[in-house]
């Protein structure tokens, strides 16, 4: 797989890059700079968590898709499965 195109939804604002398959979700963010939450980098206190509202990744918590139940993922902990990610912060952090 190629590059992954991400959205990112972050207070009120759409936020749109590319990342690599090996990186974790989190870290597109911060290539960003739209300070996403975040505070243990090691997938422990969930400050990073997000909803996927489209795409697929595989996370700590197992493969989490926008047909999951729970669609709230830890960033931190979480890599591409998919050519294109939707992630919304603000669904967890507001």
């Amino acid at each position: 797989m190629s590059d992954v195109k991400v959205t990112f939804i972050w207070h009120g604002k759409e936020y749109e890059t590319t990342m690599s398959e090996f990186e974790s979700v989190l870290e597109a963010a911060l290539k960003l700079q739209i300070d996403p939450p975040y505070s243990c980098l090691e997938g422990i206190c969930g400050s990073c968590s997000a909803v996927l509202e489209q795409g697929e990744v595989d996370s700590i918590e197992g493969r989490v898709n926008e047909q999951s139940t729970d669609r709230t993922f830890k960033t931190c902990m979480a890599q591409p499965k998919s050519k294109f990610l939707r992630v919304n912060y603000d669904k967890t952090n507001t």
